[in-house]
Parts: C-alpha cells; structure tokens; sequence
C-alpha cells in the first residue's frame, strides 16, 4: 500500500515463519556514504479482491475489537430485534382494512430502498474520512477502512459479532418505537422499523457478499437482488474504493454512482471544512468529476 492507504492494519502476533513481506519506506539518502541502518517496516497486505487466497489468521484493524461473541454484544442484538418486533405487532394491530395493508407492505418495501441508500452514504463516510481517533465513531472507522486490505476477514465474524455494533445506535430508536408504536400511523412504523432493522443487518450482507460459499438463504436473496451479490460488491473494492458504496441490495449504487452523487458531497464537504476525502488521496482524478 501506499502512504496514503485508508487504514493501517494492526496485527495479531504470527507464528513463524512470518510470511508477510516487510520491506522499507526510508528513501535512499543523496550522500554516497552509507545510511544508518533503518528498522524494517511491516507493510500492510497489498489491496485485493475475493480472488486473494483467505488468511488463515484473522487480522484486526481497531484495537479492542475482537471477533468472540459477547454478552453485550447478545443484549444489543436480541434487545434490538425485541423492540422492533414489539412495534411491528403493535403497529398492526391498527391495520384494519386491505388500503391500510396494502400501505404498510409499500412502506416495507420503501423500507429498503431507503436502507440500501442509508447504508451506501454511511459506508462512504466511514470509508473517507476520520480515523481510528475519532471520537465515537473511530472504532468503526478503523475497521471499515481496514477492510480494504483484507477484505475476507469479515467472513470470520459470527453473525451477533458482525452486527451488534449497528444496534448500538438503533437499539435506543426502536426501544422508543416499541413503546410509542400506537401513537403513529403503521405505515410509517413499518418503514422506520423496517429501515432500522435493515440498517442492522447490513454488514451480514456485507459479509455474504466476501464469502466463497455464503449460506443457502444468502444465496437465494442474492439470486433474487435482494442481498448485494459478490459481483456487485466486488465493484467497490477496486482502488481507490471510490463507488458502490451501498451494501444491503446494491439497487442504489447504479443510481448513486451514475449521478456522481458521492463526488458532490465531496465536494460539498471540502467546501465546508476543507477534508480531502481517501479516494482522492488514491486517485487525484476524482477530484475534477461532479464539481
């Protein structure tokens, strides 16, 4: 990788022999006379596709992370799906009539144009800007940004692991949808419901998308579009990782990408406070389109 990859990876002691190249990044000095000696530098693994051989040795890009399932990570997930099935029920309870059914299935399924939409814009933001030392938002910034590097590490993480840190942000909304269910119109607690939960399982998609054999029902939901497929995913991990950002059904990334709308915002951003976004440190040329 370059000086300017997305994320350095931080990784696990190896057993010997250590097989990743090391080499260095100290330039030759313009003296004649000998250099100090200089301490090697253990380069990241180069950016690759699925078509790279899988590591044998998860490999770990925020500190602290791990890939064990947790009692939190249990609570955040079954507490999250709780609530949300709690509004769900509650929320139908109102349908009456075939209109009113037939709205909350429309609102459903806007459902998940909206989260495939949501899921592109956060995905894009995590992968270009900030770092691991950003407050509260670092811990999977370091990890998306990493990602690049070693893309099929995902497919190590145990479905409660993969997903629990979304629910960190969902679990206080549909806990206040559970409760305040009644008071709204069940359309729209279909489609917040809906979205939030869809939000949740996207890095499981994400990680059928890296697996060489995804499971049976992945399958099937890739065959149908309903799940982002390993071609269409695969797109994105070209350098500089600059489009088809969207990771639950990939829908919107024709959309997204053939209107240049990632590049105007931006340009948007670099108008407001000037942060020069990865994908431009990779590729300059992205800079002059959708100004």
């Amino acid at each position: 990788l370059s000086n300017n990859a997305p994320c350095a990876a931080l990784f696990r002691p190896r057993p010997t022999p250590l097989r990743t190249t090391v080499t260095s990044r100290i330039a030759a000095p313009p003296d004649p006379a000998p250099a100090p000696a200089k301490s090697p530098v253990l380069e990241s693994p180069p950016v690759s596709t699925d078509r790279r051989p899988r590591s044998a040795i998860p490999e770990i890009y925020a500190e602290g992370d791990s890939f064990a399932v947790t009692t939190k990570d249990r609570v955040l997930v079954y507490g999250s799906f709780a609530c949300a099935a709690k509004a769900l029920f509650t929320a139908a309870l109102t349908v009456h009539s075939t209109g009113a059914a037939a709205a909350v299935i429309i609102s459903f399924g806007a459902a998940y144009f909206f989260a495939d939409l949501a899921s592109g814009i956060y995905h894009w933001a995590l992968d270009n800007y900030g770092s691991a030392d950003t407050p509260i938002f670092g811990f999977q910034i370091a990890g998306f940004q990493g990602h690049h590097s070693s893309p099929w590490t995902i497919t190590l993480r145990p479905t409660l692991n993969n997903i629990s840190k979304a629910c960190i942000p969902a679990l206080p909304q549909l806990a206040a949808l559970a409760v305040f269910a009644h008071l709204a119109p069940a359309p729209l607690v279909f489609f917040y419901t809906g979205s939030l939960c869809l939000f949740v399982l996207a890095q499981e998609f994400h990680k059928w998308a890296h697996m060489p054999s995804p499971p049976a029902h992945a399958r099937v939901l890739q065959n149908l579009g309903l799940a982002v497929s390993k071609r269409e995913h695969g797109l994105h991990h070209r350098d500089p990782f600059g489009g088809n950002y969207c990771i639950i059904s990939g829908v919107m990334n024709p959309i997204m990408d053939g209107s240049g709308a990632f590049r105007k915002l931006e340009h948007l951003v670099f108008r407001i406070n000037g942060s020069v976004p990865i994908c431009w440190k990779l590729d300059p040329s992205l800079r002059g389109e959708h100004k």
